[in-house]
């Protein structure tokens, strides 16, 4: 069995939240994975974040 390793994460938030408000929990998904990009949406707006 291959173990997979995640290459992106998505965190998808309500229509409501503001973006910014949730900066600091992708942050910690980084450090509990490899993963190397990320996306933060609420539907109408995106960032596309790459550390």
């Amino acid at each position: 069995m291959t173990y997979l390793r995640p290459i992106i994460l998505v965190e998808a938030k309500s229509t409501q939240e503001r973006l910014t408000k949730h900066d600091s929990q992708l942050f910690r998904y980084f450090g509990t994975t490899k993963a190397k990009f990320a996306i933060l949406t609420n539907g109408l707006a995106y960032r596309f974040i790459q550390i």
